[in-house]
């Protein structure tokens, strides 16, 4: 799915695979975290603790395995996510999308901004970083691979490739594997602001919805 719009302000905004604009609403359940590259250095620590809290808030919202197997009076229903299972992939998901979120980080005028809200059928991820405009093309072509390619294929040529090159952080690798291992949608939004005399400022949001009901 792609879809653009350009604004009278100059911005450009285009959505690409799995996002879902309506999931954003700031009524819902959510918790916000902000990094200021221009005010303190950032530090690869700080994606494992965040998402250590994050996983540690939003694990109580769902029952453990032994809950809904004695759930008599059927509080819950019976496919939902158990609290260990939702910890695990909220601790990969969040560590994941923040790690990049840092590492691409081009602007450092521009904030980080990590965001998870919960519904009724998803956790939402989604994580704003400013992306560097030369390396755009080998972006959208990976993107264009996360979303035609069969993903478990992809995830095995990935990590053969990364295997003979001796580099396990190969760019792709653990969003193929937030689809394959967590059975979770991935979609990004690009906002470009275009500035006369100067590089266009590009934002890109990377959005994750983690399904609350198990999908069979």
């Amino acid at each position: 799915m792609s879809m653009i719009a350009k604004k009278k302000s100059g911005k450009i905004v285009e959505m690409l695979g799995c996002y879902n604009a309506e999931e954003v609403a700031e009524d819902l359940e959510h918790l916000t975290i902000v990094f200021s590259p221009a005010s303190f250095p950032l530090k690869w620590s700080n994606s494992s603790l965040s998402a250590n809290f994050l996983a540690n808030y939003f694990e109580n919202f769902f029952p453990t395995a032994e809950e809904v197997e004695n759930d008599v009076a059927k509080r819950y229903p019976e496919n939902i996510q158990t609290r260990l299972v939702v910890r695990d992939s909220i601790n990969y998901i969040v560590n994941e999308l923040m790690e990049n979120a840092v590492k691409f980080h081009y602007n450092s005028e521009l904030e980080i901004v990590f965001t998870l809200r919960l519904d009724r059928e998803y956790l939402s991820f989604l994580a704003t970083n400013s992306v560097n405009p030369d390396t755009m093309p080998k972006f959208y072509a990976l993107i264009k691979r996360l979303t035609t390619e069969d993903p478990n294929e992809l995830l095995i040529e990935l990590l053969e490739n990364a295997a003979a090159n001796g580099k396990t952080t190969e760019s792709g690798i653990g969003f193929v594997t937030i689809i394959t291992n967590h059975n979770a949608k991935i979609g990004w939004k690009f906002e470009t602001i275009q500035v006369k005399g100067a590089s266009d400022k590009i934002n890109v949001t990377t959005m994750v919805q983690l399904p609350v009901i198990k999908e069979f």
